[in-house]
Order: structure tokens, then sequence, then C-alpha cells
């Protein structure tokens, strides 16, 4: 509904966004299809559940009909930058996350660059983490390295100033991982053990077994084999039970 002339967007029902994406594919009405699979309330109710691939099967077949994601989803976005909705930073950090799995490296930078610039209007600081976050990502796919670790200090710093102990184990492990690739073994052996420690305080089995195994694996890089296969038989004990 509408208030003082302006437009108030919400997320549709999951189970109405796959009625209305499967009855559209279904007639053949593609370009009705994608204006609907563009729009940021149905893109959002998809893409966050487990329809996700489907999502990316359905948009590279339209892709190949010469249909553009961007062209519609901008203009969504457009819609809700101008109604201030609560959907935005959502669709700008997803739109990001879409965009880079079809390796549209600009375009995601471009959103997520908008969505760090609107958490700092906002005081947004999760929104700043994640969107620091995927910058990294992207930068160090494209061998920026110095620029990757720029973002994920920026995203560290924020998860540290909300308290958000899960992205802060999630950011030691990147910068860990980045240290590990250029060779900086004793560098990324800290961060992973700062990963692991947080990780164990919050009773997250799966990430600190995974964690654990990371750490094993650059163990071994530096000829600690006792110690590598001492926490890799951990991993696989935690795995295992």
């Amino acid at each position: 509904c509408c208030g003082a002339g302006r437009i108030r967007l919400v997320m549709i029902p999951l189970r109405l966004a796959r009625e209305v994406t499967y009855q559209l594919d279904k007639a053949g009405e593609h370009e009705r299809l994608a204006e609907v699979l563009a729009s940021v309330p149905v893109f959002l109710g998809l893409y966050q559940s487990e329809d996700r691939s489907d999502l990316l099967e359905v948009w590279h077949r339209l892709s190949q009909k010469g249909i553009d994601f961007e062209v519609l989803f901008r203009r969504s976005l457009d819609t809700i930058r101008l109604s201030n909705s609560r959907l935005l930073p959502q669709a700008l950090r997803y739109g990001a996350e879409f965009s880079e799995t079809k390796g549209q490296w600009e375009l995601s930078i471009e959103w997520y660059s908008e969505l760090v610039a609107l958490g700092e209007d906002r005081k947004d600081l999760s929104a700043r983490a994640s969107a620091h976050r995927g910058i990294a990502s992207i930068e160090h796919q494209q061998g920026r390295v110095e620029s990757a670790m720029l973002h994920l200090e920026e995203s560290l710093a924020c998860a540290q100033a909300l308290g958000d102990k899960l992205s802060e184990a999630i950011a030691f492990g990147e910068i860990g991982h980045i240290h590990t690739n250029q060779g900086r073994y004793g560098q990324a052996i800290e961060y992973y053990q700062r990963q692991i420690e947080i990780n164990a305080r919050l009773h997250d089995r799966a990430a600190f077994a995974n964690a654990l195994g990371t750490l094993g694996l650059v163990l071994s890089y530096q000829g600690r084999y006792a110690e590598a296969l001492r926490l890799m038989e951990e991993d696989l004990a935690i795995c295992e039970s």
C-alpha cells in the first residue's frame, strides 16, 4: 500500500514467487518472466531460498534469449531507492553476489560500493561488513591482493565494532587465506588461530572443524607435519561424530 505518495515494497511470499515463475515460464512469456524475476521483492525471495540454483539456471536461459538482468534489475533498484525501502541493502548485496556468479565483476563492485556508502549513511555496520567482504573476494580473484586485504580489514573492523563474532571469524579466516596464498604462513597461522578461538566460543562445530583442517594444511606447508596431522585428525573426528 502507499502512504503520503510513497511506495512501500516488501518481499512477496516464496510460494507466490515460485508459482508466478512456473506459470510464466510454462507459458513461454520470457520477457514478462524476466521482469518478474528482476523485481527486487521476487528476486530476494527466490535468491535467499533453496531455489537459488533454479534462479541462476532460469536467468542463464533468459540471457541466451538476449534478455539482460542488469537492465531490468537496475529499473527495480531505482524504484526502491526512491521509496527508501528497507529492502535496498539486501537488494544491493544479493544483486552484487548474483552479478559476481555471472562474472560481472565491475557491476558487482559497483553495487557493493553503493552498499558501503548506504551503510555509512544509515550507520549500518552489518551492511558495510558484508559489502567490504564482497569487494575483497572479487579483488582477490582479480589478483589485487593489497586492495582485497584493505577491504577485509574494513570488514573485520565493522564486525568487531558490531560485536558480530561470526562475521569476525569469517574475516579472520579470509585474511588468513590471503596470507596463505602469498606464502606468509606465519601470519596466516595467527589469523586461523583467532578464527578457531571464536568458532570454539560460538560452538560452531562445522566451522571449527573446517578451520582446524585449514590450519593443519598451513602447518604442513611449514614442515610441521606432526602438528598438522593432529589437527587434521581432530577435524576428521568432529566431522564423523
